[in-house]
């Protein structure tokens, strides 16, 4: 039986392993945490990854945990709110609660999950492993017959860049009770120095989630929070009578990418081939969408790790290219403050723009 050890077992290494598991492949995976735990981002899922999530058999159950998103609130440089309707519901979903799901679908094919397990290539058939899920029997290095790295956007990274001085995109959220905003309801707020998304589930809870762009200090991201408020208005009412309900939680300086990561011979997938700006769940559609791109790269080509991480890499640019680079554009008008407000103001003004522009970045592939 051909194996496979995938490493990282987010939307992107699930998946993958959900792809290979029917072609009758002994699938592995790695995840260097010890438990599913809450991420930075991934809580709204937008037609494309729902699409996936169908394809996988996954669907209905997906929908039956979360619940749709019809609309956004939004507001632009701490103005009024106002209602942009979109033209395929989304839906909100607690990123455990997507990932408990796709991993139990892992196991309940066939796969192994081992947690607490974290790997460096070794080459492009090994992995050099270690970590607390180790046991005393198991190897320093793990091989297979193909290894996908799928460990996240900083794969193949000692540690997050520290501040240069250079102006630098970073990710936080946290979960909080009490927010003003109904079960589905979802509200953006675009400020000069970033934005936010507050997404209500279907519990009641609900997770606030931004990017900020900062240079020199450290952020401390319960008074990143305090500044959005004072900021926005709007957000400091929605938020009025919230109370927080988890830690704190940031990443960063973001490494974006233009496009795909140099080739270095080793298959990546999801946020660690390239990473993009999650406009309205791009960057999780992208992880999902990592299976068809398997399954078509392993049905279309001899089975050698060269020709397979090429034939991706292929199908990757004919699928995402066109959508990344225009995420990266609308990107470098966020660098701009000003330029950033007056093209937010302009789509708020003219609806129709919208509506062209948001099913671009959750179109199937």
């Amino acid at each position: 039986m051909t194996t496979a050890l995938i490493v990282g077992a987010g939307p992107a290494g699930a998946s993958a392993a959900l792809a290979l598991l029917p072609l009758g492949f002994d699938v592995t995976v790695l995840e260097r945490r010890p438990g599913l735990a809450p991420r930075v981002c991934g809580a709204f899922l937008g037609p494309e990854a729902l699409a996936h999530l169908d394809r996988m058999g996954m669907g209905a159950h997906v929908r039956a945990k979360g619940v749709l998103v019809r609309y956004a609130g939004v507001s632009v440089g701490g103005g009024e709110e106002r209602t942009v309707n979109f033209p395929v519901p989304g839906l909100a979903l607690p990123r455990p609660e997507l990932e408990r799901i796709l991993l139990d679908a892992v196991k309940e094919r066939g796969g192994s999950l081992r947690w607490g397990v974290s790997g460096k290539p070794a080459g492009p058939t090994a992995v050099s492993v270690q970590g607390p899920g180790l046991t005393p029997s198991d190897p320093p290095v793990f091989c297979a017959d193909h290894v996908i790295w799928a460990d996240g956007r900083f794969s193949g990274q000692e540690s997050i860049a520290s501040d240069s001085g250079v102006p630098a995109w970073y990710g936080w959220n946290a979960t909080f009770s009490g927010v003003n905003q109904v079960p589905g309801g979802m509200s953006l707020y675009f400020l000069p120095d970033g934005y936010l998304g507050l997404l209500t589930f279907k519990d009641g809870t609900s997770n606030l989630c931004g990017l900020k762009r900062r240079r020199g200090n450290p952020l401390e991201w319960g008074t990143v929070f305090n500044e959005s408020k004072t900021q926005s208005p709007s957000l400091d009412r929605r938020m009025k009578h919230a109370a927080l309900l988890s830690s704190w939680r940031g990443v960063g300086p973001l490494p974006f990418t233009g496009g795909l990561r140099a080739d270095d011979g080793l298959f990546r997938v999801g946020d660690a081939a390239a990473v993009g700006d999650p406009f309205m769940g791009e960057g999780i559609g992208r992880a999902l969408g990592t299976g068809p791109l398997v399954t078509h790269s392993f049905r279309r080509n001899t089975g050698r790790a060269d020709d397979l991480s090429r034939e991706i890499r292929d199908l990757w640019r004919k699928a995402y290219g066109r959508r990344f680079r225009l995420g990266n554009g609308i990107r470098g008008v966020f660098n701009h403050p000003r330029i950033s407000q007056l093209f937010l103001r302009c789509l708020l003004a003219h609806p129709p723009i919208a509506r062209i522009l948001l099913p671009i970045f959750n179109r199937l592939p």
